[in-house]
């Protein structure tokens, strides 16, 4: 790891979710039920998925706090054998914890039934802890790195619907449903808690482009801006538009490809010098792809559209935001606020929840200030930044209080870039 990038491990728990979590002091967590429409008489499990986002051993402790009574008013209809468990976590671990629930035969059938579990973090190492995974979530994985047991609890897991809706101060509350009561088995569940990744599992990013160096040198000229722009540009204004909710304008399409493109460029001239040490997390991702698919690399912008972008998005938003610092000297915080900030556009783009402020900032923006570094053949930067003038004058209904800022800050680069080009 490289001095000043910040440690992003996998995130198991996002793959699981789609990203949804509660951060609860250093750990993230999310609450679901198996199944979650359960006969009334049959026992159902409680999961609750639980990710260490630090690097020391922490101890969890849940309470769950079932219905008092039934949809008729009756008491006394869910049993619980054991309401509390405590689990210790290792350093950035990641696993879930069963709590077996039953219901009385007799209880009303209902949707509306509602369970909360009461989580306390305790650190169990004296020193002071550092994150490993960003609050809006961990780096990428891949599944097929993990061991077939795993990559089968992930795959149920996956099939559930986790909660993340909080409950109290530090609790998490989830909704089920009882169905009228049936004949047949009475399943076994039992508590306790599985493990689905420690740091053993972790494989060190170095060894592994290492292992894939030959084919990451054959790659590499497919990775110039000539082979790589239009793909990106596709990608962009549909996922955007599809995706993120926000119809995208030519200039900005274009600028957002130009900090993709950017960030691909940088990291293509590391791997290209031999020196992988503080490469984006695209290059980390491309060489897990390699190592699991080396077939992948035959047709590079499918790879790239399909496999690197929420990556290359990640890198060159923080590339971004960066050269913004740079040119107008704008605080953007501290490197875990930038990179909770980056985890939030592109949480956005995945929701369909895009607005102004976090297209602009720091995509479009940080593509204006690399207009002149990024220039394809027979462009002309100047008619790039008046595409960008004019989106900016048709973006002018969309200002408000909160995004005024932006707004002005959108206005400073454009002047800056257009007296730059004379």
């Amino acid at each position: 790891m490289a001095d000043g990038q910040t440690v992003n491990l996998p995130d198991l728990l996002g793959a699981i979710t789609d990203g949804e979590r509660l951060n609860l002091d250093v750990v993230q967590c999310a609450l679901g039920v198996r199944p979650s429409a359960i006969p009334a008489g049959k026992p159902f499990e409680v999961i609750l998925l639980i990710q260490n986002a630090s690097d020391v051993n922490v101890d969890v402790t849940a309470v769950v706090s079932l219905p008092e009574q039934d949809a008729k008013g009756k008491r006394n209809r869910f049993i619980v054998k054991s309401a509390r468990l405590v689990v210790g976590l290792r350093p950035a671990e990641v696993g879930f914890m069963t709590l077996p629930v039953s219901s009385s035969p007799q209880t009303a059938p209902a949707n509306t039934y509602r369970l909360t579990m009461e989580l306390s973090v305790k650190r169990m190492d004296s020193r002071k802890p550092t994150r490993v995974r960003q609050t809006g979530g961990g780096g990428p994985f891949m599944e097929t790195e993990l061991s077939d047991e795993v990559q089968k609890h992930l795959w149920k897991l996956q099939q559930m619907v986790f909660s993340t809706e909080k409950a109290g101060r530090s609790g998490l509350t989830v909704p089920f449903v009882i169905k009228p009561a049936t004949v047949g088995e009475v399943a076994d569940f039992s508590p306790g808690w599985t493990s689905l990744w420690t740091m053993k599992d972790h494989v060190d990013e170095h060894a592994l482009l290492e292992r894939v160096r030959e084919k990451i040198d054959l790659i590499l000229p497919a990775l110039k801006r000539e082979t790589v722009f239009f793909p990106l540009l596709d990608v962009i204004q549909t996922r955007f538009r599809e995706n993120g909710g926000y119809y995208l304008k030519a200039g900005e399409a274009v600028l957002i490809t130009k900090s993709l493109v950017l960030s691909v460029e940088q990291g293509a001239a590391l791997l290209e010098s031999g020196e992988d040490e503080g490469c984006p997390a695209w290059v980390t991702r491309l060489g897990r792809v390699l190592f699991d698919r080396p077939d992948a690399a035959r047709n590079m912008p499918h790879l790239i559209k399909e496999q690197l972008l929420p990556d290359l998005i990640q890198d060159a938003a923080r590339l971004s935001l960066n050269m913004i610092h740079t040119v107008t000297g704008e605080d953007f915080g501290t490197e875990e606020e930038q990179a909770e900030y980056v985890g939030s556009v592109t949480q956005r783009l995945s929701r369909g929840e895009l607005d102004f402020t976090h297209t602009y900032l720091p995509l479009v923006l940080g593509g204006l200030i690399a207009n002149t570094r990024i220039v394809m053949p027979h462009e002309v930067p100047r008619e790039t930044i008046w595409l960008l003038h004019k989106a900016r004058e048709q973006r002018q209904p969309e200002q408000d209080d909160s995004n005024e800022p932006i707004f002005k800050l959108t206005d400073q680069l454009l002047d800056r870039a257009l007296n730059q080009t004379g």
